[in-house]
């Protein structure tokens, strides 16, 4: 009760207030609160959840090692209790922070990961579809940071791929966005490759 005291303060303060300061303050206290790993493993779905939104907000905050010792602390968890699909989550979490990080190896391999993961999700509803491309170009973008452009291009085009499927589902707003992100990283790449007229189409 003592944690959930915290959480609802903490979503009080992110969903009405946009106060990430006091939303990380309530969020670390529920965090706290599971002081042992007794407690832990006994309620490891909440755990890892608020992990999750404490990282989330430590994010947004800049607080990249903060983040990464949460996101860190969730993947050892729900490794142990969580299935593979929920456990996307966090390694996708954790894939964004490394990016920020500039850490691109590693970066690659979590959201590798995350999207291996993602596939054992049923079923396949438009979240899991937006999140499954959003992560293929995410990998591209790991590839087009490494400077293998080629691998960067393959990984950019899975991304439309994937969008295309589904592209009834996601509707045509959803579908542009999309279209807007990925070509512009494809135009990326092809700046990088020195074909300006094909970056430029």
């Amino acid at each position: 009760l003592k944690a959930a005291r915290f959480d609802l303060k903490a979503n009080y303060y992110y969903f009405f207030t946009n106060n990430n300061h006091g939303t990380a303050a309530m969020i670390d206290s529920a965090i706290a609160v599971y002081k042992n790993s007794g407690m832990q493993n006994h309620y490891p779905h909440a755990y890892v959840s608020m992990l999750l939104f404490g990282g989330q907000i430590a994010y947004r905050l800049n607080q990249y090692t903060k983040a990464n010792e949460y996101y860190f602390r969730a993947k050892k968890l729900g490794d142990a209790y969580l299935t593979p699909c929920e456990r996307t989550p966090f390694y996708y979490n954790i894939g964004m922070v490394l990016y920020r990080q500039q850490n691109f190896p590693a970066s690659l391999s979590y959201f590798k990961n995350a999207y291996a993961l993602q596939q054992t999700c049923a079923p396949q509803t438009t979240a899991v579809i937006l999140q499954q491309q959003e992560i293929q170009d995410n990998i591209g973008l790991c590839y087009a940071q490494l400077k293998n452009d080629d691998s960067a291009t393959i990984h950019f085009a899975r991304a439309m791929e994937i969008a295309n499927r589904y592209k009834d589902s996601l509707g045509p707003v959803t579908m542009d966005k999309i279209y807007g992100v990925v070509y512009g990283n494809q135009a990326k790449v092809l700046m990088n490759k020195q074909h300006l007229d094909d970056a430029e189409k």
